[in-house]
């Protein structure tokens, strides 16, 4: 289907059944992997062309997961050698968690709920760039008409693809829209090769227990 026609589909969505929202609550922990070089983890990526990135390249995206293993999963999903890769115990030490917490109520729209409200299925929603023939197409679209909508939501929940917990916010990603005011709070950041996950496991551990490979 043609990306108008698709943008289209979600405005009526919007215009018929209004901005399916969750909100968020202050304080709510939320965290980030990243390379150990930066130190700041509040960062809105404006040339972003990733799941939910401005299609407009004019608003910025954040990135945060809503569990610390959801964000260690989709950060390690393969090596930087690319899909399939194994994932170096160097790559590993490169990294560290931040974890950050909501400085106020976060209201945010559910992508799956939207999605469906516009006809289309989760697979929509969750689907890898390279799966398909539109990539983040639709994604895409959908984050820049909710973005821009006059009730101004602070952001987008959407589920994990790759470490989904049925029914809970910990198998759930948060992508946050620039503009908003001060939406988080970084807390502390630990190095991943020495940590210990909230399932008391090691990164390690989660990706072999996963069927990542490590090397």
């Amino acid at each position: 289907m043609p990306a108008e026609d698709l943008r289209q589909r979600i405005e009526t969505a919007i215009a018929n059944h209004g901005l399916p929202t969750r909100r968020i609550v202050r304080a709510t922990r939320v965290y980030r992997v990243q390379h150990c070089g930066f130190k700041n983890p509040i960062y809105y990526n404006r040339n972003s062309d990733s799941r939910y990135g401005d299609p407009q390249l004019a608003i910025g995206v954040c990135y945060v997961a809503l569990s610390d293993i959801v964000a260690v999963a989709e950060t390690l999903q393969h090596g930087r050698a690319g899909s399939a890769s194994p994932v170096l115990r160097s790559e590993i030490a490169m990294l560290a968690l931040h974890e950050l917490k909501a400085t106020r109520e976060l209201v945010v729209v559910d992508a799956g709920a939207l999605a469906r409200n516009a006809g289309s299925p989760l697979q929509a929603i969750v689907a890898s760039k390279g799966q398909g023939s539109v990539g983040y197409l639709y994604t895409q679209l959908l984050s820049g008409v909710v973005m821009r909508h006059a009730a101004q939501v602070d952001g987008i929940l959407y589920p994990s693809q790759v470490y989904p917990i049925t029914a809970s916010l910990a198998g759930c990603n948060l992508v946050l829209f620039e503009g908003r005011g001060d939406q988080l709070t970084a807390l502390r950041c630990r190095a991943l090769d020495d940590l210990l996950l909230s399932t008391d496991e090691t990164v390690g551990e989660v990706l072999l227990r996963t069927q990542v490979a490590v090397q």
